[in-house]
C-alpha cells in the first residue's frame, strides 16, 4: 500500500503480521484458495471445447458470479475482525501518533488492495483462458473492483461498528455477534 503515509503504512504491515502468524488463518485461506483454483482449473476443459459465444459468456459470468461469492465470505471472515484482533490492547492505538480514521483507513487499504488483486486476477484470468473480447473482459474487471472495494468497506466499517475486544479467535468473532 505505496499510496498512504507512513504511519499509516506501519499499522498495515501490523495487521498483515498479525495475520501471517495465525495458523488458523492460513487454514482458512488455504481452503479459500483450494477452492478458487478448482473453479479456475476448469476453464482449460471450457476453453478446449469448442463452446458458441453465449455459453463462453455465461461461464464468464459465473465466474465473476463465483469469485465475488468467495470474496464476500473472505472478506467477512478476514477483514471484519480486524478492529476486533486488537483487543485489549486497542488502547496503545490511541496512544500512538495517528488518528482513529488513519487506523480505519489502513484496514479498508490492506483489504481492499489485497481483495481488488485477488479478484481482478482470477477474474481476468480465467476470462483470458476462455478467449473472451476485452469489452467483457473490462466490463468485468472493473465490476471486480467495485465489489472488492465495496465489500472491504462494509466489512471494515461493521467491523468497527460491532467491535468485540474480549474475543481472540476470528471466527468467533465473525459468528458471534456482542
Amino acid at each position: 500500500v505505496f499510496y498512504l503515509d507512513k504511519q499509516t503504512r506501519v499499522l498495515v504491515v501490523k495487521d498483515f503480521r498479525t495475520f501471517r502468524r495465525d495458523p488458523t488463518q492460513w487454514v482458512v485461506l488455504a481452503i479459500f484458495g483450494i477452492l478458487m483454483l478448482l473453479g479456475a482449473s476448469n476453464f482449460r476443459q471450457y476453453s478446449a471445447a469448442s463452446l458458441a459465444v453465449m455459453d463462453k459468456y455465461a461461464i464468464s459470468l459465473m465466474n465473476l458470479s463465483g469469485t465475488c461469492i468467495l470474496l464476500c465470505a473472505g472478506l467477512s471472515r478476514f477483514v471484519f475482525p480486524l478492529v476486533s484482533l486488537e483487543g485489549r490492547k486497542f488502547w496503545v492505538l490511541g496512544l500512538m501518533p495517528v488518528s482513529r480514521r488513519q487506523i480505519l483507513t489502513g484496514k479498508f487499504a490492506f483489504a481492499a488492495t489485497g481483495s481488488t488483486l485477488i479478484a481482478v486476477g482470477l477474474v481476468v484470468g480465467g476470462e483470458l483462458v476462455l478467449g473472451m473480447p476485452a469489452k467483457p473482459i473490462l466490463l468485468h474487471a472493473a465490476t471486480a473492483v467495485a465489489v472488492a472495494v465495496g465489500l472491504s468497506g462494509v466489512n471494515v466499517g461493521l467491523g468497527a461498528y460491532m467491535p468485540n475486544f474480549r474475543e481472540t479467535d476470528p471466527s468467533k468473532i465473525v459468528v458471534g455477534f456482542s
